[in-house]
């Protein structure tokens, strides 16, 4: 990326971080604490699946290292949302082993009105949230 991109980039993000701010809300990043449980709602459907394909529970997965590799911030329907990809390594103990990957991930938070909510978004014809506990 160019010199010239760099700096567009640097102030099409501080317009839109003004650009919230001056709606009077308070905006932040959404924090890793966040991040690692938009993650475990993401995996949590296959990872219910495995467990019938194992007919048995598996033991919940854990999510043991996060690594962020890119934010860009949007707005939808008129709130902060930030785009965020990284990957992630997660844990899973089954009864006889354990197993350990690597994964990437693509999240849509978006931060709520009052700024003290998140939710996770799905990109879609509309947008689906589900909020983030």
């Amino acid at each position: 990326m160019g010199l010239k991109q760099k700096i567009l980039v640097i102030l099409a993000v501080a317009w839109l971080g003004l650009g919230f701010v001056g709606c009077d809300r308070t905006v932040k990043f959404p924090n890793n604490q966040v991040v690692r449980r938009a993650i475990a709602m993401q995996i949590e459907p296959p990872h219910q699946r495995l467990g019938i394909e194992l007919d048995r529970p598996a033991g919940e997965p854990e999510i043991t290292k996060l690594h962020i590799r890119k934010i860009k911030i949007l707005a939808v329907g008129g709130l902060p949302t930030y785009k965020i990809q990284g990957n992630y390594d997660v844990l899973l103990k089954l009864p006889q082993h354990e197993l350990r990957s690597r994964q990437p991930f693509l999240l849509y938070i978006q931060q709520q009105a009052q700024g003290r909510t998140w939710r996770l978004l799905y990109p879609d014809k509309k947008w689906r949230s589900y909020l983030i506990q």
